[in-house]
């Protein structure tokens, strides 16, 4: 699973002095948005925003202007396909697989400057929104992928956010793609099919309410 054809790694970000990136559910929702974005689209975001708004003005129908951007715009393939992502207060978690050349290191850039440019604008908020660029692992296996899944989907049981048996209303999550096959244009859980074998052991793991962790796996988690 690391070879070249296949790298997959686990990528961790946070607020810088771990403040919170996430105010509330817009900010939420527009890095969801810019994560769909950028896996199709090479065009900045906000470009696209503030032509929606002119359309809007001039009469024009806003999917004109997302077919022209598209049209003009698309990238041949996604640089990395999204096997697995949660969105907290103050850090993200996502579990991506290469898909071009730098893939990974050029679509994480894209979103965060993307959405560090948004939040201050939004927020009036100056200076380095992350921590960092971004910390990654190598995922090396199906064992490792599966821990690295079912960490991530329950997150936010593990902060105290919900409970165990709350996980189906969380919105911010891929958690819903697995267990309800809800499409959020982000996550690519065919590809999670493929190696696996089954999404079932996805869906049965995340589930179990025991703490059934592997200390030789804790080095995967980044925190």
């Amino acid at each position: 699973m690391s070879t070249h054809s296949q790298l997959i790694k686990h990528v961790f970000n946070r607020g810088v002095r771990k403040t919170d990136i996430f105010l509330d559910d817009n900010d939420r929702k527009r890095f969801v948005n810019l994560m769909r974005w950028y896996l199709k689209i090479d065009y900045p975001y906000s470009s696209y925003i503030t032509r929606i708004k002119q359309a809007k003005t001039q009469g024009v129908e806003p999917k004109d202007v997302y077919d022209s951007i598209l049209n003009q715009n698309a990238l041949v393939m996604p640089p990395v396909k999204i096997l697995a992502w949660v969105l907290m207060c103050n850090h993200f978690h996502l579990l991506l697989c290469e898909n071009t050349d730098l893939g990974i290191a050029r679509y994480i850039h894209r979103i965060s400057s993307a959405y560090a440019a948004y939040f201050n604008r939004r927020h009036n908020y100056s200076g380095r929104l992350f921590e960092s660029s971004y910390k990654s692992i190598v995922v090396e296996d199906e064992n490792q992928l599966l821990y690295v899944i079912r960490y991530i989907h329950k997150n936010p049981v593990e902060v105290g956010l919900l409970d165990a048996n709350s996980m189906d209303h969380y919105s911010w999550s891929s958690w819903l793609k697995y267990s309800y096959k809800i499409n959020d244009g982000v996550t690519d859980s065919e590809l999670t099919e493929k190696l696996l074998g089954d999404l079932r052991i996805v869906t049965n793991s995340t589930s179990k309410n025991d703490n059934d962790e592997s200390p030789d796996n804790e080095f995967l988690l980044l925190e």
